[in-house]
């Protein structure tokens, strides 16, 4: 596999680090890649907290479809969708990668 086929997998075996994350509140998320350092990033998908669940949406089928479906191990439980704003913290904390990562918006 390229390594750029390496750089977008997603792992059910991600981490969260609730100590990484401490920031008041986050209600949209963006996964974002860096294609070319000189110009902006890609917005393959967006997270949004819509009552208590996070909605996932985005161009990239294939990271819509792994974030709807990713269980990350967040403090002492795992977390999906489902749960809400624990799940955009554990995302945040997760995908800090210099050319896939996730951004606070709001």
């Amino acid at each position: 596999m390229s390594e750029r086929g390496r750089i977008l997998e997603f792992s059910s075996e991600k981490r969260g680090d609730p100590k990484k994350e401490t920031e008041n509140s986050i209600r949209i998320l963006e996964i974002v890649q860096v294609v070319d350092p000189s110009k902006e990033p890609v917005v393959l998908a967006r997270c949004e907290l819509v009552g208590a669940k996070v909605k996932i949406a985005g161009d990239d089928e294939n990271v819509v479809k792994a974030l709807r479906e990713e269980k990350i191990l967040w403090g002492e439980k795992e977390v999906t969708p489902d749960d809400g704003e624990d799940f955009l913290r554990a995302v945040k904390a997760s995908y800090r990668n210099p050319y896939l990562f996730a951004r606070k918006i709001k």
